[in-house]
């Protein structure tokens, strides 16, 4: 990635050897808002926000991965539905988990992934969203992560029930 100015860098940049650097961002469409990132650890990036696209691709919404080394933004699935993403998480096997306020993750197909709103979890090697147990959660996560010591997925928000649980 070449160094930049932040005239350019479109709502996201890397501290490269000192520098700030443009992230293959040409355009953000809907609400350009970048609100989590976390590093895989394999050469890419899960960015996740409010953003409709990332540089004209509808399938990018909301959240997208981005190779560090080929400067390309992917799909994952067909994004979020009718919300934003708030946080994101990787537990030990490469799984990434979502939360926020979206109603649903859309499968490549286009298809609502059932029981996924508000939280959710993608798996690279397969390319596939599914449902974090047994279902979503009823308002806003705004909070995920899995627990080093013992690998469980821990979420807040402003909800009262998540996976049918009270």
């Amino acid at each position: 990635a070449a160094s930049s100015t932040t005239a350019n860098l479109y709502y996201i940049a890397g501290l490269v050897n000192g520098a700030w650097t443009a992230m293959g961002v040409t355009a953000m469409g809907g609400t350009p808002v970048v609100r989590a990132i976390v590093n895989d650890g394999k050469g890419s990036l899960y960015v996740a926000g409010d953003f409709a696209s990332v540089n004209g691709g509808a399938t990018l919404s909301r959240i997208a991965k981005y190779n560090i080394a080929a400067g390309t933004w992917a799909a994952l699935g067909n994004g979020a539905k009718d919300g934003a993403v708030y946080a994101l998480c990787l537990d030990a096997a490469g799984a990434l988990y979502a939360g926020g306020s979206f109603t649903a993750v859309k499968s490549a197909a286009g298809a609502d992934v059932a029981n996924t709103a508000k939280i959710a979890k993608y798996t690279p090697g397969t390319d596939t969203w599914s449902s974090v147990a047994t279902g979503g959660a009823d308002d806003t996560v705004y909070a995920v992560c899995v627990g080093a010591y013992d690998g469980y997925l821990y979420a807040g928000g402003n909800f009262a029930n998540i996976g049918g649980v009270a």
